[in-house]
């Protein structure tokens, strides 16, 4: 009779532990699931509120750094500059606030310690920030992807000349991205 009772119990707990054991891979699916949905209606919200209260000056920040690759013949204003910096780091996503860290950095290091003949890699340099800086505002705002390459195109005479010293450049800017936001 004992031995029937504790038969019964050890066939009921094997049947419980089954049906956990059965159950355990759904259940860690639903909670991975409810953790993404979480993070992307986050997410969601995030970029909502910066479309809704900022839409005209996400479009002057965007139109103010194309210009900058536009016009790159003209002299640059230090304090215009600290403002479009300023601005592109409050709007900008992690990514374009990584570029431009990433950008400054070169910028100290290389560019304006020297003098003001930069060499052509530090131009090409420069101008390869400029442009991963635009693409990245674009995805931001728009959600369209840009090759980089294609905006340097568009500016640059010698693109064709150069073009393998461009895609080196845009190549070490994404390996220096890369280590910043690990």
């Amino acid at each position: 009779m004992m031995n029937d009772v504790l038969g019964w119990a050890i066939t009921i707990l094997l049947a419980v532990i089954a049906i956990f054991l059965y159950r355990l891979p759904y259940v860690w699916q639903d909670k991975m699931l409810e953790n993404l949905k979480n993070k992307n209606s986050s997410q969601l919200q995030r970029e909502s509120f910066f479309r809704q209260t900022s839409n005209n000056d996400q479009q002057d920040l965007l139109d103010r750094w194309t210009k900058r690759i536009t016009y790159m013949d003209k002299a640059v204003d230090s304090d215009d500059f600290i403002d479009l910096v300023h601005k592109t780091i409050l709007y900008g996503s992690d990514n374009t606030v990584d570029i431009l860290s990433s950008f400054d950095q070169y910028m100290y290091k290389n560019i304006l310690e020297e003098d003001q003949n930069p060499s052509q890699t530090q131009s090409n340099m420069y101008t390869s920030y400029m442009a991963c800086i635009i693409v990245s505002l674009k995805e931001d705002f728009s959600g369209y992807v840009v090759n980089p390459l294609n905006i340097i195109r568009i500016k640059m005479k010698d693109f064709d000349e150069n073009k393998d010293s461009y895609k080196n450049c845009i190549l070490e800017i994404k390996k220096d991205v890369n280590k910043i936001s690990r």
